[in-house]
């Protein structure tokens, strides 16, 4: 088979993303945004009608790159392509350099991509048709993690819902029969409480390692950002919450489960019942709750962390929640283990596929999903 040798601006055109659009023109729904940290957002008008490749063109995620499909709009720091032949898949394309380290980088505290270099990145171009087949081959992948994913978001939704139901508007089970009272909250159900996190939770910072010290397999990794690499050790067995204490994310919180560590720029709390775990990650998933400090470079203070009030419903309330919401958050943790196989697996088959080290012609194709 003939691979023809290329590079990306030969076969698709290379533009930035709106560079007059920041985060601050999102709006709480509309058309996807795509930033620098991926979809992260919305807007109200379109740019792109049909499938592109976003590409995060500055910062921690430089050189990760997203497959867009319907109606997309990238925003300030990204760079985005679509193939301009007709003899070239854009998703192919986006399979070729979904490795961030074939993307040039410049700049040392702040890694950037040029456009430039960008359109020099080299290509291997199969014909349209074996394009077509390590497409499917790798979007039975996409398909199977994607459906992981929506599963996630309906589990997790179902919970939050739950959570609302009962512990924000007070529609619990027997709510009937139970009295308001008042409290430094405003009025709550008798026999609920109101109390800092560190009364119903062990609170302390994450560990001091880096990024750096992610390795290719081995434990999950909370950083700032989210559980987005490994380490070969764990700090954790069990359940927990990791809150990113500093920069873009500072006030998101994770939920982790199994065997895990947090690293720098984290706080982590634990249960001190560990029964409770979805009900702590429900209580402290409002970003709004931490007070911040600094203002270019925001921050929650460990102690600020601790001190943080939370509305504290009665054992027996928290117990049946637990039993109700406990089993959608072991499925979501069975899901999102489902998908680091898949996507790990994806990964290793991607490289041999479109270097044509694996001869697409001894696939099973039949095994192939359209």
């Amino acid at each position: 088979m003939i691979w023809t040798p290329t590079t990306l601006g030969e076969v698709a055109e290379v533009n930035w993303g709106n560079t007059s659009v920041t985060k601050k023109s999102y709006t709480p729904d509309g058309i996807q945004a795509y930033s620098a940290s991926g979809p992260d957002g919305f807007v109200a008008w379109a740019e792109h009608d049909s499938p592109g490749v976003v590409v995060s063109a500055i910062g921690a995620h430089c050189g990760k790159s997203w497959y867009a499909k319907g109606s997309w709009t990238p925003i300030k720091n990204t760079l985005w392509y679509r193939s301009n032949d007709p003899e070239v898949e854009t998703r192919y394309l986006y399979y070729v350099t979904h490795d961030p380290e074939i993307w040039p980088r410049r700049g040392a505290a702040q890694p950037f991509i040029s456009k430039g270099d960008a359109k020099e990145i080299p290509i291997q171009l199969p014909n349209l048709e074996t394009q077509r087949i390590i497409i499917a081959v790798l979007q039975t992948f996409d398909d199977l993690i994607e459906n992981n994913r929506r599963r996630i978001e309906i589990l997790e939704e179902m919970a939050r819902l739950l959570y609302r139901e009962w512990f924000v508007h007070f529609r619990f089970p027997g709510h009937e029969d139970v009295e308001l009272v008042d409290s430094d909250l405003g009025p709550i159900p008798g026999g609920w409480s109101v109390g800092p996190l560190r009364s119903v939770a062990t609170v302390v910072g994450g560990n001091s390692a880096t990024k750096a010290s992610y390795v290719s397999d081995g434990y999950v990794a909370f950083s700032a950002s989210g559980p987005d690499g490994r380490l070969d050790t764990y700090d954790v067995d069990g359940h927990g919450v990791v809150l990113s204490a500093v920069g873009a994310r500072c006030g998101r919180t994770f939920r982790a489960s199994g065997q895990w560590s947090s690293i720098a720029n984290t706080i982590r709390f634990q249960p001190i019942n560990g029964f409770y775990a979805a009900w702590l990650y429900l209580a402290t998933a409002d970003p709004t709750i931490w007070p911040r400090r600094g203002s270019a470079q925001p921050f929650v203070s460990i102690n600020d962390v601790r001190n943080t009030r939370l509305l504290v419903p009665s054992d027996a309330l928290l117990e049946d929640f637990e039993i109700l919401a406990r089993p959608a958050f072991d499925l979501v943790q069975n899901l999102m283990d489902q998908n680091r196989v898949l996507d790990k697996a994806r990964d290793l088959l991607l490289p041999r596929l479109v270097s044509g080290e694996l001869d697409v012609s001894e696939l099973d194709l039949g095994l192939v999903a359209e």
